[in-house]
């Protein structure tokens, strides 16, 4: 404080003390008015996060997937007085309009049911469900304006596309479009089978569990690549033990004709030996139709990924031991064991993590939600 101020304050100070009381209640006032503001603009769900004492980033989460959280102005031209947007704003809300939603979802979803892929589109009932398409299609798009009027579309916070369960949305309409021409129609009519995904958002149980399979795929490039470094490994072992071994077949010596009622392999040595009068040629071919066999490394990859999926295996298996030696056994045992076994189990224990993790943070959001309630949110 200065020389001249200290003598003024002394020479009045129940005036100054007046003073700096007024200034602070103009302060408190403001700061009430601004407080009111964020409450109008996030429907009081600013007071709810400061209550539970969350971080933003979970505060941004919460909040993007509520449906009566609103900006100043969507499209920057609606504020939140402007009646198109308060009616939009309050189709949004209303359980009505999302129950409305999900019965048309599940009528269209239905509709496609009876389609017969063989006819065209305009033949029978593919002309009725080609109309019926048109009609639906239309709702979509309404629904998208609806919601976009209401909460704006991407650039700020809680606009449309900031939540991704909307991208399903805006998807489901672009391959409307596409199938609505004959062409596309008989190249992605199929896709249209994605429609059913857009109420499961609005399925709690269902929700929760989508959620938790893409946190499980996010952790999953480090197993992924174990998984691929295992089955280069392996593809590599038995390109170099067994190229061209699954092709050995018995050859008769008088005609040089392989034995049809021989599907056996053979090999000599440690392997299989063929009868009297015939001769181990590599001249057959290989299991499944030619396509299992490890004579070099692409199609080792193939086999080795096929045997993951223990599709056929029992077959391959059977013609290396043939071909080779019965100890290809301690092949196929780490092979089961690393490769099938112990990857697909990491696999589902990621998974039961990020279903874990999903449902620890929708407890967190039904603590939210009640808070909401205690401030009458």
């Amino acid at each position: 404080m200065s020389e001249e101020s200290a003598r003024t304050f002394h020479r009045n100070p129940s005036l100054n003390l007046q003073n700096v009381s007024n200034a602070l209640q103009e302060k408190e006032i403001a700061l009430q008015s601004d407080r009111a503001k964020v409450n109008d603009l996030l429907g009081g769900a600013t007071f709810v996060l400061k209550a539970v004492n969350v971080e933003k980033e979970d505060a941004d989460e919460f909040l993007s997937e509520r449906e009566d959280v609103f900006n100043e102005k969507s499209l920057y031209f609606f504020d939140l007085e402007n009646p198109v947007r308060r009616f939009c704003m309050m189709l949004v809300k209303s359980r009505l309009f999302e129950a409305f939603s999900i019965i048309v979802t599940l009528a269209n979803f239905a509709m496609l049911i009876p389609v017969d892929p063989r006819k065209k589109y305009n033949e029978g009932y593919n002309k009725a469900e080609y109309i019926a398409n048109f009609i639906f299609l239309a709702y979509y798009i309404f629904e998208l304006v609806i919601r976009v009027i209401a909460w704006g579309f991407a650039l700020e916070k809680f606009t449309y596309l900031r939540n991704p369960w909307n991208w399903v949305d805006v998807f489901v309409i672009v391959l409307g479009f596409i199938t609505l021409a004959p062409l596309g129609r008989a190249r992605w009519s199929q896709f249209r089978l994605l429609r059913v995904l857009r109420p499961m958002r609005r399925i709690k149980g269902m929700s929760v569990v989508i959620k938790g399979l893409f946190k499980a795929f996010s952790k999953s490039p480090p197993v992924l690549a174990m998984l691929a470094f295992l089955l280069v490994i392996f593809a590599i072992m038995a390109s170099h033990m067994w190229a061209g071994r699954l092709r050995q077949v018995c050859v008769e010596d008088d005609t040089g004709l392989i034995d049809e009622k021989d599907e056996r392999r053979c090999g000599g040595g440690m392997g299989r030996h063929c009868p009297a009068n015939f001769t181990c040629m590599p001249i057959g071919e290989n299991p499944i139709g030619g396509r299992m066999h490890f004579d070099n490394i692409g199609y080792a990859l193939l086999t080795v990924y096929t045997l993951m999926t223990t599709d056929g295996w029992t077959e391959v298996y059977n013609a290396v031991c043939d071909s080779w030696s019965q100890l290809a056994v301690i092949y196929f045992f780490f092979f089961m064991l690393l490769v099938f076994w112990m990857t697909v189990n990491l696999f589902i224990v990621i998974i039961a993590m990020g279903q874990e993790e999903e449902e620890e943070e929708e407890e967190v959001r039904e603590s939210y939600e009640a808070e909401a309630k205690s401030f009458g949110v």
